[in-house]
């Protein structure tokens, strides 16, 4: 056995450290009292036992809060996929439907799906000195739904207009003129809102 104080080896029998004079009687008490309650809780001491529970505990705690983060970290990582893939859904956009090129007449049908359509058109003039014009008519069966027009004067600069029709009628078939008058070129385009 050692001396509490000092650390001195000495025989169990002394009641004085032999080097720096320490009680011995008293580490010998708490020596049979700690191996008293070691015998009493099969080989450990309180503490110990306190320890262990202490330590399980902190396991389980951060075993399950490791849980929870990888989770949330999973679901986090595969919701934003999902609200893209819901609001790129739900969200209505243009997708062009029909386009129309040249100097030449047009008269065609087209089908909307969406509530709304709109129709841009844009043309460069003939310079001729004279009145130019495009005309854009839209319909449905024979009913004139909605026109636009882009024209220029005799004396007006042939440089290129542009214009748009928006047509709130509903998904179906619609006819589509177009009316040109001494126009260069033109190009007229149908949007879908859906």
């Amino acid at each position: 056995m050692f001396c509490p104080k000092c650390g001195t080896r000495y025989d169990g029998n002394i009641r004085y450290c032999e080097r720096c004079g320490e009680s011995l009687q008293k580490s010998i008490h708490e020596r049979n009292v700690l191996s008293k309650e070691m015998a009493e809780s099969g080989g450990t001491g309180r503490g110990t036992k306190a320890l262990i529970i202490v330590c399980i505990i902190l396991i389980v705690g951060i075993g399950a809060t490791a849980g929870v983060l990888l989770q949330k970290s999973a679901n986090n990582t595969q919701a934003p996929n999902t609200q893209q893939s819901t609001s790129g859904s739900n969200q209505p956009t243009w997708h062009q439907v029909a386009a129309y090129t040249g100097p030449g007449v047009v008269n065609e049908t087209f089908s909307i799906r969406g509530s709304q359509f709109k129709v841009t058109m844009s043309a460069l003039p003939v310079v001729n000195y004279k009145n130019n014009y495009l005309g854009v008519a839209i319909g449905s069966g024979n009913y004139l739904i909605d026109s636009g027009t882009l024209s220029w004067s005799a004396t007006e600069s042939p440089a290129k207009k542009e214009n748009v029709i928006s047509v709130s009628q509903g998904n179906g078939t619609y006819n589509i003129v177009i009316t040109p008058t001494d126009i260069q070129s033109y190009n007229v385009t149908v949007l879908d809102y859906y």
